[in-house]
């Protein structure tokens, strides 16, 4: 029971009602939470993991805004997972720059096969390509002896674009900071479409939520797109 009544309490309590007035009052209850932070105020206190408002991202920093026409730049990352039908998702992110501001255009995901993924692969790199000169498609690979395979056999299916092979380090939160940070100031926009509702769940649930694959797939997106633009800026002066 959360130790502050929020909508559609489950005993029946006001909005904003304590749990235990006489024990804990509500002066006291929020004093709690300006000292803790709504991070553990939100976990300990409310029972809920994340807050309302997101956790390293909030839900109000991401405006829905359609791409300028002019915008030519974009990354493509891929965040696979290897089990179909349950698990974690594969997720392909398409993320596009213009004029320092970034905008998540579109997320391809699914708890796919081998094949599957495949096919949404090469889907993508046909639309993305004609649309975005240049266009760079970037995946992770996985540790391991298959994971190399599984990486190269990537670059091999998608003969013809340009295909970029990651080997990530760092934490995911630490990955993650950049992006959340241009969301923040408010340069990151997302582009209506039909993925927007479980990509803004995920990325204001992260780092609490059960899954991270879109989160991945932004900060990873970011990070590429980011640096590419940081070397054309170097090389333009």
């Amino acid at each position: 029971l959360p130790a502050i009544a929020e909508k559609g309490d489950a005993i029946g309590r006001i909005e904003g009602e304590a749990l235990w007035p006489e024990r804990y009052s509500l002066p006291d209850l929020e004093r709690t939470r300006r000292t803790v932070g709504s991070y553990v105020w939100s976990a300990l206190y409310q029972q809920r993991p994340t807050p309302p408002e997101g956790g390293m991202f909030k839900r109000g920093w991401f405006g829905v805004s359609e791409i300028p026409a002019e915008c030519r730049r974009a990354v493509r990352y891929w965040d696979k997972a290897g089990t179909e039908g349950g698990g974690d998702y594969s997720v392909g992110l398409l993320l596009a720059e213009h004029e320092n501001r970034f905008y998540v255009v579109d997320v391809r995901r699914g708890q796919w096969s081998s094949e599957q993924r495949r096919r949404e692969q090469r889907q993508a790199a046909e639309e993305d390509s004609g649309r975005f000169p240049p266009y760079t498609i970037w995946e992770e690979q996985d540790p391991g002896s298959s994971g190399k395979e599984t990486a190269e056999w990537t670059v091999k299916q998608l003969a013809g674009y340009d295909v970029r092979i990651d080997k990530v380090t760092g934490d995911k939160q630490t990955r993650a900071r950049p992006v959340a940070a241009q969301a923040e100031v408010g340069n990151l926009k997302i582009v209506p479409g039909r993925w927007n509702k479980d990509f803004l769940d995920e990325v204001t649930a992260f780092p609490f939520g059960t899954h991270d694959d879109q989160v991945d797939g932004a900060s990873s997106a970011f990070n590429k797109l980011d640096r590419k633009a940081l070397k054309l800026t170097v090389q333009k002066y």
